[in-house]
């Protein structure tokens, strides 16, 4: 609160130190106006052209995102399985468009987490991957096939507007069902896939 309390005050000070050393009503008037009027349209104007620039780039991100067709990192949260479920080995295989297979591997899910009488778990996938990749994941005796994954891309939004991220995926298929992909991709045990 100090920190506005002493620049406020300090700017009063000068403009009326300014008022006092001008030698008329007449500039008094045109400078308070400029003051109080002038600066504030010209911040509001500043921070509108601001606003729409900022959402003409993340736009022009969007486009671009789209024509990209690598993806650095897959994240999925696996959620409502048992422990003993997310304790077991996962099995993946990444297969490219054409069905061959270029990586399998077996691991454990990172740290099953109970939350709001539920276990959940992490997934992360991390080697190169295309948009027209295939991933099959089987965890819990449950196939899961992701496929057509559309990248967009991620903004946080300010008072400023759009602070762009980056691509993140926008939504794939699972199991030939096409689902939204927020921070990360959430399968419930429930889901109907």
């Amino acid at each position: 609160m100090f920190n506005i309390i002493l620049p406020g005050l300090l700017f009063i000070g000068i403009v009326i130190w300014v008022s006092v050393k001008l030698k008329n009503w007449k500039q008094r008037i045109l400078f308070l106006l400029f003051v109080f009027i002038g600066i504030p349209a010209a911040m509001l104007y500043w921070f509108q052209w601001g606003w729409e620039n900022r959402e003409q780039k993340f736009k022009s991100a969007q486009i671009e995102c789209r024509k990209k067709r690598e993806i650095e990192e897959l994240h999925i949260l696996f959620m409502g399985f048992t422990e003993r479920n997310l304790a077991s080995s996962c099995v993946t295989f990444h297969k490219n468009a054409a069905g061959k297979i270029l990586d399998s591997n077996q691991h454990q899910l990172d740290s099953a987490k109970f939350n709001e009488g539920s276990y959940s778990a992490d997934y992360y996938y991390t080697p190169l991957f295309r948009t027209d990749d295939i991933l099959e994941i089987a965890v819990a005796g449950k196939l899961f096939t992701l496929s057509n994954f559309v990248l967009t891309a991620s903004a946080n939004y300010n008072m400023g507007g759009a602070v762009l991220n980056g691509c993140r995926i926008d939504s794939a298929d699972i199991n030939g069902k096409r689902t939204a992909w927020n921070q990360n991709m959430i399968i419930h045990k429930t889901d109907q896939y």
